[in-house]
């Protein structure tokens, strides 16, 4: 989930969902390069300063969110492969969330700061879960492709996620009528190899098909 969402993408036939933020500080620098209004130097956006007035907390607002409307457009090695997928899916829409807010590079920094499993979540984590079970119920999408191993065990675990084919599809009792698909990444090192990705891209076919 970006640090700020400017809308929701309500109904959207595929809500893809990672496990946090993870641009390395190369992508960042060419991120920023590109957005619309660049940023000031020796100024990091995303670290709060209590001494912001309201002017500058809203320029500082619109920065994050033209960062995040320029990674989705332009950081290709993520966002693209999604893009890619939903196309192969038959999906007229797509969003994308993340689990957690925190921005860290890799899995490890994360599981470190934040807990592994749902049940050693620290408080801070614990809230911007629910704030993932709030989002994900505000936008309703008819399906749900979570694109990280460890977001898979800790959306299953927090969200109680139930199966009836074996772990071909999850649903949860909040989204009765959204089925849930849990699998690691689209890219990357991680990356589902092409046999299991050509699986889940049929599994979601048949969704979409029966909505």
């Amino acid at each position: 989930m970006p640090l700020l969402l400017d809308h929701y993408h309500i109904g959207t036939d595929i809500l893809f969902v990672g496990m946090n933020p993870s641009f390395s500080q190369g992508a960042v620098r060419r991120i920023w390069a590109n957005a619309e209004h660049g940023i000031v130097e020796g100024v990091n956006p995303f670290e709060w300063d209590a001494e912001l007035d309201d002017d500058m907390l809203m320029r500082r607002v619109q920065d994050i969110l033209q960062f995040e409307k320029t990674a989705r457009a332009e950081y290709a090695p993520y966002f693209r492969p999604l893009q890619e997928f939903a196309g192969e899916a038959g999906a007229r829409s797509h969003g994308h969330i993340d689990m957690f807010v925190v921005r860290h590079t890799t899995q490890a920094d994360v599981h470190a700061a934040y807990g592994k499993r749902f049940a050693e979540l620290i408080p801070i984590a614990t809230a911007q879960f629910q704030l993932f079970q709030h989002t994900l119920k505000a936008m309703a999408p008819k399906t749900v492709v979570i694109v990280n191993a460890g977001a898979s065990h800790l959306a299953r675990e927090g969200l109680g996620l139930k199966t009836e084919d074996r772990g071909r599809t999850y649903f949860w009792e909040q989204l009765p009528g959204t089925p849930f698909f849990l699998s690691s990444m689209l890219s990357g090192q991680r990356a589902l190899d092409v046999f299991s990705r050509d699986r889940l891209t049929a599994d979601v076919r048949q969704a979409l098909a029966h909505t």
